[in-house]
């Protein structure tokens, strides 16, 4: 063998063996988005968090041929009622559907430019009750008035549940029997309006707005100031007047207030809290956060779900039925947890919009889009598809 050739074969292995080399790096090397899994603990206020690893930004519902024409129908909110779902956009007011499919438009009362934010369901209050019953018997205790105890019960029994819509300009309105909008009430327009409007069976009505935290005896009429604080976006109440509301404070955390609005802030909270859902403050409570996860208050107990799929999401709206979390991240698309010792995982096949709310009802994921309108799926699935 020459010169000339022993250098070309010496050329070929040094080459054949770089590319070996390469080969099993990139083989071994964590692909683009691998971040290992760390269990986070909630950090106490005075210790600085450490700040979390942000995975790559890959593109999560690419777009496809099976993407929906833009229709510019910003959702805000939904609300589920057991048999019936209800939709709020920006742009044709407040709609419902019984089965998912056939939506049908309640429109009338709801004027332009009044945007209704939140939706929420009222029932007859223990206070209601109890006034009911109370005249019946009497202020002094004695023998009832048999008459007006049936009374009072057949007109308890016969009480329509009511739907309530907080508005951007502060109104509270009530869709009346022949399903037109009435006003209720008026709460201050400063600050962006009602944000949002939660009931407890047990306690009554209350409104986050853009002046604080407002509470109702008689379903929405007649309301009484508890807070003033304009960052107060959602509250979970409970029966005990200590510990009676559990207020989401957007930049400022969670903090406890009571009946009479003494409030306490939470030790370790997230500060950007957007939404809350539960149905008991002083049970277990999902906190929806902007760019720090989710987490959840039971008791005093606060920790912080496993943010791995959640980083530096915006979280719009929650929905939680059983050990199922869903979660509207914004740009983000949709998250969800099926299971406490699942991790989250995204849902497919939506259109390049953010998501702002989310709802399960009857089987099925409901995912309001900035402008794409509704669309839903099966939730054991993540085949989106337009809403008629």
């Amino acid at each position: 063998m020459d010169r000339q050739t022993a250098t070309t074969f010496k050329m070929l292995a040094v080459g054949i063996a770089f590319g070996v080399i390469v080969g099993l790096v990139i083989s071994y090397a964590p692909l683009p988005g691998d971040t290992p899994k760390v269990d986070v603990q909630p950090v106490a206020e005075d210790e600085e968090a450490p700040t979390p690893i942000p995975t790559p930004a890959v593109p999560i519902n690419p777009p496809d041929e099976r993407v929906p024409e833009p229709t510019d129908e910003a959702v805000l909110t939904f609300l589920t009622t057991g048999d019936t779902l209800y939709a709020a956009t920006a742009r044709l007011g407040i709609s419902r559907t019984k089965d998912g499919e056939d939506w049908e438009p309640l429109r009338v009362g709801m004027r332009d430019p009044i945007v209704p934010q939140t939706l929420a369901q009222v029932l007859p209050t223990k206070e209601t009750i109890t006034a009911a019953l109370a005249e019946a018997v009497g202020e002094d205790g004695g023998e009832p008035d048999l008459d007006k105890l049936k009374d009072a019960l057949v007109g308890l029994a016969q009480q329509k549940p009511a739907i309530l819509a907080g508005m951007s300009d502060g109104r509270v309105m009530r869709l009346n029997e022949q399903d037109n909008w009435d006003v209720l009430s008026r709460l201050p327009a400063a600050g962006g309006g009602v944000w949002k409007l939660r009931y407890h069976p047990s306690v009554g009505l209350a409104a986050c707005t853009g002046r604080g935290l407002y509470f109702s005896e008689d379903g929405g009429a007649a309301w009484t100031q508890v807070t003033s604080d304009a960052r107060t976006r959602d509250v979970i109440m409970s029966s005990d007047p200590n510990k009676r509301y559990l207020v989401a404070l957007y930049g400022g955390g969670l903090t406890r207030c009571t009946a009479g609005g003494q409030c306490t802030p939470i030790t370790g909270s997230p500060k950007d809290v957007r939404a809350l859902e539960g149905l008991d403050a002083n049970s277990a409570v999902h906190i929806a956060t902007d760019g720090d996860g989710v987490w959840r208050l039971r008791g005093e107990k606060l920790e912080q779900l496993s943010p791995e799929g959640l980083y530096n999401a915006d979280m719009h709206d929650m929905a939680v039925r059983g050990t199922r979390i869903v979660v509207a991240a914004g740009a983000d698309g949709i998250w969800i947890r099926d299971r406490g010792d699942s991790g989250w995982h995204p849902a497919r096949g939506l259109p390049p919009d953010a998501v702002t709310a989310v709802a399960i009802f009857k089987g099925r994921i409901y995912a309001g889009t900035r402008r794409y309108g509704i669309l839903s799926s099966p939730v054991n699935d993540s085949d989106f598809t337009q809403a008629d």
